[in-house]
């Protein structure tokens, strides 16, 4: 019987590593920056939509805009995620709304309106260390904490 041999192939990506020049971590960080800074009036524009129709649905309160309040706020979190971090951070929060309320059974159209108002209030301050941002995330919280995360047994709960 003969012993069962193992072969490393060299990849190309070594070869690329091993060459001199190339970018430094400081210059591709900085190249990137500016890639994504070109999508900022294009991303925050969109964003404007997304918010608008979720200002809508929740104005509505129809059971289709409800349907489509996650990926509204998800599709609100990942433009957020590179140009506003606290609009992201209450996205976020309206996605574990939306999916604690759609567990439970129980839609609550006042909770999802006080987390689209607080995107429009937050437009103007990105800041997350923002004492005024922290307030209004605390009190998001809450209202969150008002419905069982999914799965979460009784006595979880209490």
């Amino acid at each position: 019987m003969s012993a069962a041999q193992q072969i490393r192939p060299k990849l190309a990506f070594y070869d690329v590593l091993d060459k001199p020049g190339g970018a430094s971590v400081d210059d591709a960080l900085a190249r990137a920056d500016r890639a994504l800074e070109q999508h900022r009036g294009l991303a925050l524009a969109e964003m404007s939509r997304l918010i608008r129709a979720l200002e809508l649905g929740a104005q509505s309160r129809r059971d289709q805009d409800a349907a489509n309040v996650f990926q509204q706020s998800l599709d609100v979190l990942n433009l957020a995620g590179l140009y506003h971090p606290s609009i992201c951070r209450v996205a976020n929060s309206l996605c574990d709304l939306a999916e604690r309320m759609k567990a439970a059974g129980r839609w609550d159209w006042p909770s999802v309106g006080v987390h689209v108002s607080s995107m429009r209030l937050l437009t103007d301050r990105a800041d997350n260390s923002d004492p005024a941002v922290a307030s209004v995330l605390r009190g998001l919280a809450e209202v969150v904490a008002r419905f069982p995360e999914p799965g979460a047994s009784p006595a979880r709960q209490a």
